[in-house]
């Protein structure tokens, strides 16, 4: 069993579109880098350079848990907004946090049903109030805005049969700049990525998104393999802290987006019941306060074909529990810092259903 800390280095302009105007390929408008896309970048340097075939079977029955690369900026990973976060269009820095955040009475008694956005900013900004739309970075209990930097390329494209180019062979492509940083985890529970390799990862030169073939998507993955029990016990600190700050609420942000399968088919709800924490309804029937619907899709390597798109609550969601039994914050700590690594829901290994505890919130109250 072996937990990675990966960092992933933009070196040549890194293409990962999923909208086509004209001959203008757009880059995807997520806020991340999707477990797919990492996946597919690192299996297939594997399968490539290594000739294991067994690396086809991952995708078919995939054990290795990818999880998204958020951009880091300054030595922070950067998060997905929510809504509970405000942006003023005046002000300078304009991110700040509803009120629902920052007192426990209000967080105990939050209902959607009854929550108006601010119709003005601590600053006294008459109506320039909206949700955030970029990244956040949380420092010193404080939220600033975060975006990934990109570029516009042009290409001509050569008819290969005339050896020429023709009228419409102009093309446009939107891309994250290179040295952009970006990191997330990959918890390979029966080690195969070092079985394949034959080696620890370490440094690895890996090829990510479209137009590879064009030099784009180079990138240089480096692989930081951390002590899997010492990592859940400093995060189940952490998560144990902002429960009790937050007298026995939690939230989960969602880092991916969320769709579950159950007997009934596709759903949304995130049931933990049994690992003792009960749902707080905050909008209707549901606990959970979606950010937006974001669409879940993939391309194989080698297939040639796009996969099944499926839509599900987008990163940015959160989850609203209540732990039913104070005593046992400790087991309940430990349990969410092992779901954020493994997964809080079927289908796991796949990119979907990957959070982590809200513990901004501890700083918050």
């Amino acid at each position: 069993m072996s937990l990675y800390r990966i960092k992933i280095k933009v070196i040549s302009p890194l293409q990962i579109s999923d909208l086509t105007i004209g001959n203008v390929l757009k880059q995807s408008e997520t806020f991340y880098l999707q477990p797919s896309t990492i996946k597919g970048g690192i299996l297939s340097k594997i399968y490539r350079e290594q000739k294991v075939k067994e690396v086809c079977e991952e995708s078919k029955e995939a054990s290795i848990n990818f999880h998204p690369a958020y951009p880091v900026d300054d030595g922070i990973v950067s998060r997905p907004p929510h809504f509970l976060l405000h942006d003023c269009k005046i002000c300078e820095d304009g991110i700040y946090v509803n009120e629902v955040l920052q007192n426990k009475e209000l967080l105990k008694e939050f209902n959607f049903k009854k929550f108006n956005i601010p119709y003005k900013c601590p600053s006294g900004h008459l109506f320039a109030i909206s949700p955030v739309k970029s990244l956040v970075i949380f420092k010193n209990s404080k939220y600033k805005k975060f975006s990934i930097k990109k570029m516009q390329l042009e290409s001509i494209g050569m008819n290969r049969a005339l050896g020429q180019t023709e009228l419409g062979m102009i093309y446009s492509y939107v891309t994250i700049n290179p040295g952009m940083i970006f990191e997330g985890l990959i918890y390979d529970s029966k080690d195969k990525i070092e079985k394949w390799l034959g080696y620890k990862p370490k440094n690895e030169e890996v090829r990510m998104g479209r137009g590879i073939s064009r030099g784009m998507g180079i990138t240089e993955v480096e692989f930081k393999e951390i002590d899997y029990e010492k990592y859940i016990e400093e995060r189940a600190n952490e998560i144990k802290e902002a429960i009790s700050k937050a007298d026995g609420i939690i939230l989960l942000r969602a880092l991916t987006p969320i769709l579950t399968i159950n007997k009934t088919g596709f759903s949304y709800d995130i049931d933990l019941s049994e690992y003792g924490l009960y749902p707080m309804k905050v909008f209707n029937e549901v606990n959970y306060l979606a950010y937006t619907i974001e669409v879940f899709k993939g391309y194989s390597v080698y297939t040639n074909l796009p996969r099944v798109e499926v839509r599900g609550l987008s990163s940015g969601t959160l989850y609203f529990y209540k732990i039913k039994d104070e005593t046992k914050i400790d087991e309940v700590s430990k349990l969410l810092s092992e779901f954020e690594v493994k997964g809080f829901s079927s289908p796991f290994n796949v990119g979907l259903n990957i959070m982590e505890v809200y513990t901004d919130i501890g700083k918050l109250l």
